[in-house]
């Protein structure tokens, strides 16, 4: 879903700055694809759970590029398939650094350093408000939620894609501090209708 983003906004002309926060391998792919079409990107590193990284990854950005004017908050740890009685400390501790401690902090830090009139984009999982089995904790970690879709299929990331778009430019001028539901005409609480647990289509 971030490759997909970042590919579009790069097709709209923004200068990109990727995060690998696993490794800085598959940020550079999604680099070289930026820049097949000539546009501009530069791929860091860092764990969004290393206030540190974190740091260094908006000062990266500011040496290279100047300011933010928009960032994606995107980065996320997952574990399905698990129940709540089985989870580790070790689960416990990485899933709520990545998702609740990043994110958290991933904000905090564009505050700081974002241009005025600028965009916060922050991706998150329908898990947070339907309770599936296996994804307790995976939902509790998250900040934002979506439904289950109603027009035939599961969301894909050039849904996802579509709003982190509109949300960056002119005609998202007046929204400020909203949550939009990419669920296909779906509400947030569907009634425990089982859906794909690794679909993740929300904003």
């Amino acid at each position: 879903m971030g490759r997909v983003i970042a590919l579009r906004y790069a097709r709209l002309g923004v200068r990109v700055v990727v995060n690998g926060y696993r490794s800085e391998d598959a940020a550079l792919q999604i680099v070289e694809e930026i820049r097949t079409p000539g546009a501009e990107a530069v791929a860091v590193q860092g764990d969004v759970a290393d206030l540190d990284a974190l740091e260094n990854l908006f000062q990266q950005c500011i040496d290279t590029f100047g300011k933010p004017d928009i960032m994606v908050a995107h980065a996320g740890a997952e574990i399905v398939d698990q129940p709540i009685s089985e989870v580790t400390k070790e689960q416990f501790d990485r899933l709520l650094a990545v998702n609740t401690k990043g994110a958290f902090f991933t904000l905090q830090k564009t505050a700081r350093h974002i241009n005025d009139h600028g965009r916060i984009v922050c991706i998150g999982s329908r898990a947070t408000s339907l309770a599936n089995p296996g994804v307790g904790l995976y939902g509790s970690s998250k900040m934002f939620a979506a439904g289950r879709p109603l027009e035939g299929r599961f969301g894909t990331p050039e849904d996802v894609a579509d709003a982190a778009e509109y949300f960056a430019g002119p005609l998202a001028r007046r929204v400020s501090g909203q949550h939009l539901l990419i669920s296909g005409g779906a509400p947030a609480v569907t009634g425990g209708i089982p859906l794909r647990p690794t679909d993740s289509s929300g904003s």
